[in-house]
């Protein structure tokens, strides 16, 4: 046999053991379990609104993609009233997205909100911080609007009032609309804006 024959057969099946073995290894690698994947998300008031001296609530939606576990979701302020701590036990089954609503007396401005298993250990944790916090006496109007633009407008305030002692209208979303009606008593009003049919 020619030489060149003899290097050419040997390069062939050497790429085709290559190609075996890295089939193989995508394949053991493809047939490891995903890692799983918990997702804790809390918000804030109103649309990240906050009334002054008022309740209103902390909506915390939990993806469990793991492992079933026993869940405390924990929530503190970080202020005048640290003393306070709210808990709420819920149980997490795998495949499961869970959405609890806790009403809260407003004492602080900056919350922890945690969510811990049933052995103490911190799963989740998030400070949160509004971004606006209503005078006592302001009325928060809160509307449900199908489209972002449909929000009702407000007239402008003068230039010499302060930006704490504006109006403001907060956009509430159906799936974080809380159930709980003592996390609705800061809301003056509710407002739920539809578009008009065509005609």
């Amino acid at each position: 046999m020619p030489f060149k024959k003899v290097i050419g057969q040997a390069a062939f099946v050497l790429c085709q053991r290559a190609l075996f073995l890295g089939a193989a290894v995508a394949l053991l690698l493809g047939a490891l379990p995903a890692r799983a994947e918990l997702r804790f998300d809390p918000f804030l008031g109103y649309d990240d609104i906050l009334p002054e001296r008022s309740w209103f609530p902390i909506v915390c939606e939990i993806f469990n993609d793991g492992p079933p576990f026993n869940a405390v979701v924990e929530v503190s302020a970080q202020e005048f009233g640290a003393g306070q701590t709210r808990r709420f036990m819920l149980d997490l089954p795998t495949n499961t997205r869970k959405r609890i609503t806790i009403p809260v007396f407003a004492t602080a401005r900056n919350w922890t909100v945690r969510l811990l298993d049933e052995r103490g250990k911190v799963r989740g944790e998030q400070t949160l911080v509004p971004r606006r916090v209503m005078k006592n006496n302001l009325p928060l109007i809160a509307a449900l609007a199908r489209t972002v633009g449909g929000m009702p407008v407000l007239p402008e305030s003068p230039a010499w009032v302060a930006d704490e002692s504006k109006y403001n209208v907060a956009r509430l979303q159906t799936a974080l609309f809380p159930d709980n009606p003592l996390a609705l008593e800061a809301s003056t009003c509710s407002i739920s804006v539809r578009k008009r049919p065509p005609i």
